[in-house]
């Protein structure tokens, strides 16, 4: 098994759909954001899409299942997020489109680690590039 740490910084405030607190209805949701590794695979995935060149619609299903699994078959790569209790919020940030609703925004400055690892060294080599 092949794994690789990653340390990424934020470097704005970051406003991320979480749980949502019903304590405080009179003012809308109170949402919390989360960092969600999700979000991050799909902007890999978004990456690999601008970067890469397909035949056709089925080209590129069939390169991307390879790389990051689809229905039939399961990625070849996990993410494990290190530092969830490390990262900072702050319940006095404001969304832009949302004025009127309080959000638990990301800080800029956060210090985000996660671990990627596979079996195959040369998909985790890719993603590593495509985060790059």
């Amino acid at each position: 098994m092949y794994k690789v740490k990653v340390t990424i910084e934020t470097l704005a405030n970051m406003f991320t759909k979480g749980n949502e607190d019903f304590e405080n209805k009179k003012d809308k949701i109170d949402r919390k954001s989360e960092f969600r590794l999700t979000e991050l695979k799909s902007l890999i995935r978004t990456i690999f899409r601008e970067f890469s060149k397909f035949e056709n619609l089925n080209d590129m299903k069939d390169q991307e299942g390879k790389i990051f699994g689809n229905l039939e078959k399961k990625a070849p790569i996990s993410f494990k997020l290190l530092n969830s209790k490390d990262i900072t919020y702050d319940k006095e940030l404001k969304t832009v489109y949302h004025k009127g609703w309080k959000s638990h925004g990301i800080e800029k400055g956060n210090k985000i680690t996660f671990e990627m690892f596979s079996s195959n060294e040369s998909i985790l080599d890719m993603y590593c590039k495509l985060l790059i």
